[in-house]
């Protein structure tokens, strides 16, 4: 955290990092997803001459760094837990798919053998 203060204004810079690291062990295997991320938020505020500076400061640097933690919450949601979500996700909708394709060349192969039969019993 850093402040500069220019007359009635003074400006803040903070700097944050998070590192996440999640794993899972469960019945099919093991898995870990990492990740961090940096944020650098600036901030002017105007100072009030009449009132204790030190108050404000404090009461500025406070909210910024509330700002730059609700930030951080969301992005790493995001990115950490929401996208490898989507990605499971979409890679057991596949598996699904695969599945899907299997049961229906079963069912074309069982209707093509009870067709053969049919046109078979015809014939005679």
């Amino acid at each position: 955290m850093t402040t500069e203060v220019n007359g009635a204004q003074a400006k803040y810079t903070a700097v944050s990092a998070v590192f996440v690291m999640i794993k899972l062990k469960g019945d099919v295997g093991a898995m870990a997803v990492g990740g961090h991320l940096n944020k650098k938020k600036d901030v002017s505020c105007a100072l009030n001459p009449k009132d204790d500076i030190q108050q404000q400061h404090i009461s500025n640097i406070g909210k910024l760094v509330e700002n730059i933690e609700t930030e951080i919450r969301s992005d790493v949601h995001g990115i950490v837990l929401s996208k490898p979500k989507g990605i499971i996700n979409s890679s057991r909708f596949m598996a699904g798919l695969e599945k899907s394709d299997a049961r229906n060349a079963h069912q074309a192969e069982l209707l093509a053998m009870l067709k053969a039969k049919a046109d078979a019993a015809g014939n005679q």
